[in-house]
């Protein structure tokens, strides 16, 4: 691994994600959706990727995983 990413949590258990900084790999989950399709074609929804790159990939991939975590901001915990 290269080290810690800030963000590793975003693409966290993504195949290969070690070597961009995520806390843990896995080989069986090539990236997650997001909740967001694409303005311009809504056939295509964006996705992140190993690396924490976000990128459109058609509806109809399978195989893709989705991300069950939620973020809340700090300042709305008290």
């Amino acid at each position: 691994a290269q080290g810690t990413s800030e963000y590793a949590w975003l693409f966290d258990y993504t195949d290969g994600c070690t070597n961009f900084g995520c806390n843990t790999s896995d080989s069986s989950n090539p990236g997650y959706w997001t909740s967001t399709r694409r303005v311009d074609d809504s056939t295509y929804a964006w996705f992140v990727i190993k690396g924490g790159s976000l990128y459109d990939e058609h509806v109809n991939s399978t195989g893709n995983g989705v991300r069950p975590v939620i973020t809340i901001s700090k300042s709305n915990i008290s």
